[in-house]
């Protein structure tokens, strides 16, 4: 049981359900507060030239710059989380503890395209117009850099406050001094500071405005080694994830432009072993593919969201009706003449049931084969699956003991098992009300991490969607596919298709490449935000492009391998043979410069010639060949003159 981490999960609330039966996502967002280090020292050029930092830019300016890239990157990843920028160090204070030396340049909100353009404002350099010194400006007092740093940590608590359990709180602290000056009673302090913020599940972490080879240094440095040692090094409901941050060039570049998805459950439901035992577990979502945003209508005066809402409205009293008050006819109503009866009998024709009226709760039930829940129906060997046996992503399931006590232990014990004998469970699935049964497997899966110890696979069940009889297609005629003998294939063409492969062997790691389609629609939005022109696209960004290079470096492989199959000297012209009849392929293959034009006028027989064989005529006599069939033919007679009798 030692790969079970209870805190990774069942330290959050239950997940639960919607009235339906339906998904509820578990609320999480991100509250991260920028402190920005205004003192001096902050000041010196950086010396960078890589590319996203301004000319002459100081530490200050890529710290701002890094933090403006962070707000783009938050808009589109994450638009519920929230952001805050404090300035400490400064000549002026603007908090709402009267704190000297403190600058709240944003306080905590959405990030938004005018508070980019506020931070990179401020990181443009003097003579650009930044106006950071008239307006703000950094004071000139010395041994108050502890004081300092405690202020802005007191600030950012304040921010803090009233902020939901239920969120991600981060503090990162941007700065290159590597041991705040001041009296020892400010360092404690400070430290004091941390570990209250830690209680209150916030993660502070500075980021070092140096160059990376001094940035080790600093880690190691005895105060900073002292904060990262606090005790908001664990935090209880976070994350498990790296919180070091990336060098400067990598937190400046764009990265990929995507939609973040937290580690949250979809949902929690029971697994059934019979009627009378059950493990509570909760669902996670491992793939879910990334679409365009959905718009939305705005009102034109004040650009407010559009709501849409419809109300069934009775139509004797005009008050609006619930669902409970709704009915469904199940069954079509007769027509006048099966209700009076044909022929004169006076009696209903129709051998259709009756109308029926039943309410939407009523039909509900009627549907209703199973409890929502996953039902076992038995087990198979792991080798029974084949690879292309999904019908979709498949969903993750880990225990949950705040579901069913006890869930934990049962759930190691039958994964454990099943793991050991290489066995499967077949399981119905029914997950709310409303939805109708799937069949899915529950596969084991092992824990598994790559060269570097970064997890690759955690332990549970991967729970796949199972094809029912219903979903399976016919091979639809096809020779290869119904099961008939295979051209035999000579070696050599074995071969030349191996020096193919291996000339064209592509380093790819599945969710390393980011959608161009996506890329582009989240740039030109970036750009139309921030009131900037839209760049032309750019290629060499898009790696679902082929690679001319590599192509060019395999072009002998890909050669012989042509020659072999199409033999020596195809151009690779592979268009489809003209359409048409027998008669008129025949005459397309024939040479135009062959065809006798003009007999074809004086017999009047134009019509009879193909497009190509008018235009190779008209060119060979320097006149036009654009336009229609009969155009070419006009301009062939007006050429050629009136046909002699």
């Amino acid at each position: 049981m030692d790969w079970y981490d209870p805190d990774a999960i069942d330290n959050e609330d239950d997940a639960g359900t919607d009235a339906t039966g339906g998904s509820q996502y578990q609320q999480w967002k991100q509250v991260s507060i920028f402190m920005v280090d205004a003192q001096r020292s902050m000041f010196e050029k950086s010396n960078l030239d890589f590319e996203g930092v301004y000319p002459d830019s100081t530490w200050f300016s890529v710290a701002l710059q890094i933090v403006a890239a962070e707000l783009k990157r938050r808009i589109i990843s994450s638009p519920k989380d929230e952001t805050a920028v404090i300035l400490y160090g400064t000549r002026e204070k603007k908090n709402a503890s009267g704190l000297d030396h403190v600058y709240v340049l944003q306080d905590l909100r959405a990030p938004t395209a005018q508070r980019i353009r506020e931070c990179d404002s401020l990181a443009r350099p003097s003579d650009e117009g930044s106006g950071y010194d008239e307006e703000i400006g950094s004071h000139t007092e010395t041994g108050r850099q502890a004081e300092d740093l405690r202020h802005g940590l007191w600030a950012a608590a304040s921010l803090l406050q009233g902020q939901p359990l239920r969120c991600t709180k981060r503090v990162r602290i941007f700065t290159n001094c590597e041991a705040p000056r001041g009296p020892p009673a400010s360092r404690d302090h400070i430290r004091a500071r941390i570990a209250e913020l830690a209680e209150t599940g916030t993660r502070v972490w500075p980021v070092f405005m140096v160059p990376d080879d001094y940035e080790k240094a600093l880690l190691q440095a005895p105060f900073w080694s002292d904060v990262l040692a606090a005790p908001s090094s664990k935090v209880l409901g976070s994350e498990e994830e790296d919180y070091a941050d990336p060098n400067i060039q990598q937190a400046l570049g764009a990265g990929s432009r995507h939609k973040e998805f937290k580690k949250r459950p979809l949902r929690s439901i029971n697994i059934y072993f019979g009627p009378d035992f059950a493990i509570g577990v909760q669902l996670y979502a491992v793939y879910k593919a990334a679409t365009k945003p959905s718009h939305v209508w705005v009102w034109g005066k004040d650009s407010s969201i559009v709501k849409v809402e419809t109300a069934n409205i009775c139509q004797d009293t005009a008050q609006r009706m619930g669902v409970g008050d709704l009915k469904t006819r199940c069954f079509p109503k007769m027509s006048t003449e099966e209700m009076e009866g044909g022929g004169g009998s006076g009696q209903p024709t129709s051998t259709r049931l009756p109308r029926i009226l039943m309410t939407t709760q009523e039909i509900e039930d009627l549907k209703r084969i199973v409890d929502p829940g996953i039902h076992v129906l038995g087990f198979r060997p792991v080798n029974s699956l084949a690879d292309h046996h999904q019908l979709r992503e498949p969903t993750f399931a880990y225990p949950s003991e705040a579901l069913l006590q006890g869930s934990t232990a049962a759930f190691i014990a039958v994964f454990e098992e099943m793991l050991d004998r290489g066995m499967l469970a077949v399981a119905c699935v029914v997950l709310n009300n409303k939805t109708s049964p799937k069949l899915v497997a529950l596969l084991p899966t092992e824990y598994s991490a790559d060269q570097d110890g970064v997890q690759i696979e955690p332990n549970g069940f991967q729970i796949i969607q199972l094809p029912f009889s219903d979903d399976l297609r016919a091979p639809e005629g096809e020779p290869i596919l119904a099961g008939a003998p295979q051209t035999p294939v000579p070696p050599a063409a074995v071969d030349a298709a191996t020096g193919l492969i291996e000339s064209l062997n592509l380093d790819f790691v599945v969710g390393e490449w980011s959608n161009p389609v996506l890329q582009r629609y989240y740039q030109a939005l970036e750009h139309r935000a921030m009131g900037e022109d839209v760049p032309e696209q750019d290629d060499s960004a898009d790696d679902t492009l082929p690679d001319p290079a590599k192509f060019t470096q395999a072009a002998p492989s890909i050669q012989a391998f042509k020659d072999l199959v199409y033999g020596e000297g195809f151009s690779g012209d592979v268009n489809p043979a003209p359409k048409g009849g027998t008669k008129r392929r025949a005459e397309a293959t024939q040479d135009s410069s062959q065809v006798d034009v003009r007999g074809h006028h004086a017999l009047q027989t134009l019509n009879k010639l193909t497009i190509a064989d008018l235009k190779a005529f008209l060119k060979s006599e320097r006149q036009p060949v654009t336009g229609k069939k009969a155009d070419l033919i006009s301009r062939v007679e007006a050429h050629l003159g009136k046909p002699a009798k």
